[in-house]
């Protein structure tokens, strides 16, 4: 299997355990799938080559695009909107984008936001509340969250 992860991080080596990141980040993926006998060949595009992913697209052939993030999710989502990428892309739906990236216009993030989130195959989130939107937009939509789920089993802490 082929996966090209397009985010906006600039560390792209999926065949070593990432030192940084949480056990559930999405760079764990591709080691614990070869650990366990998966035949995956990974790409990584980050922020600083968009200009490029259309290009990356056809040389590598993924089976697979997983998304996160905005600009970069929103360029392969966008290409695929106009029929230019085949494969199904897997957003990843980690943050409210509108308000939480203010270096860029509200307007624009906004919109990236919706059009990625409503144009992608699938969403994967790990907030409720964008499960709820994806759920709203007839969107096949996964929750994954972070740490403990409430009532999951016994734990020491007292939740």
């Amino acid at each position: 299997m082929k996966i090209l992860f397009v985010s906006n991080s600039t560390e792209h080596d999926y065949n070593k355990v990432p030192i940084i990141g949480r056990p559930s980040a999405w760079n764990f993926l591709p080691y614990y799938l070869k650990k366990q006998g998966a035949n995956v060949d990974v790409l990584g595009a980050g922020k600083h080559e968009l200009h490029k992913i259309y290009f990356m697209y056809l040389k590598f052939k993924p089976d697979l695009i997983i998304t996160t993030w905005i600009p970069a999710c929103f360029v392969p989502i966008f290409l695929k909107k106009i029929g230019l990428i085949k494969c199904p892309i897997v957003h990843r739906w980690e943050d409210y984008y509108e308000e939480m990236m203010t270096n860029y216009p509200r307007l624009l993030t906004g919109f990236m936001e919706r059009f990625s989130a409503k144009n992608a195959d699938y969403i994967i989130t790990v907030l409720k509340t964008n499960e709820e939107k994806a759920k709203k937009m007839n969107k096949q939509v996964f929750l994954l969250p972070f740490g403990l789920i409430a009532g999951s089993g016994k734990t020491k802490i007292n939740l």
